[in-house]
C-alpha cells in the first residue's frame, strides 16, 4: 500500500492524501478506468481531504516528504528510511498544542504530545 500526498509542496501534507494498493510499487496511483481493482491494478482504497483551514500536517524530514510505501507484511519501504515523524498543527501555531506522529522501522506509529525530546523536532510552521 502506498499513501501518497496531494499538496504538490515536498513535506507538505494538510491537502489530503490518497491510499491504494501499489502492485506494481511505482508509488504513482494509475487507475483503469475499464476495469477497477484486478490483483495486478492499482486500486484506491481511500483518499483524505484537506485538512481544517489552519491546519499543518508536516514531516520532521525527508523519508516521507512525498510518500509512504507498506508491504504486506506491515513493514515501511526500506528505501524511505528507518522511520519518520509528522507534526500536526492546529490553527494557532501554538506548540504546545501540536502533535508529532512517530513512524517507527517496522511501521509502528504512535502519537507524542509536547513537551518534546528532543524540542526542535515539533515545532509548528
Amino acid at each position: 500500500m502506498t499513501v501518497l500526498r496531494k499538496d504538490p509542496n515536498s513535506g507538505v501534507w494538510e491537502s489530503g492524501w490518497d491510499a491504494f494498493a501499489d502492485p506494481n510499487l511505482d508509488n504513482t496511483f494509475n487507475p483503469d478506468v475499464a476495469v477497477q481493482c484486478l490483483p495486478n491494478q492499482d486500486c484506491l482504497l481511500r483518499t483524505y481531504d484537506a485538512l481544517p483551514t489552519g491546519f499543518t500536517l508536516r514531516t520532521g524530514g525527508s523519508d516521507y516528504d512525498t510518500r509512504a510505501t507498506f508491504f504486506p507484511s506491515g513493514l515501511p519501504d526500506p528505501s524511505l528510511g528507518f522511520g519518520e515523524t509528522f507534526v500536526l498543527c492546529d490553527g494557532t501555531h501554538d506548540d504546545d498544542q501540536s502533535r508529532r506522529i512517530i513512524i517507527n522501522s517496522t511501521g509502528r506509529a504512535r502519537v507524542e504530545v509536547p513537551p518534546y525530546n528532543p524540542p526542535e523536532v515539533g515545532i509548528c510552521p
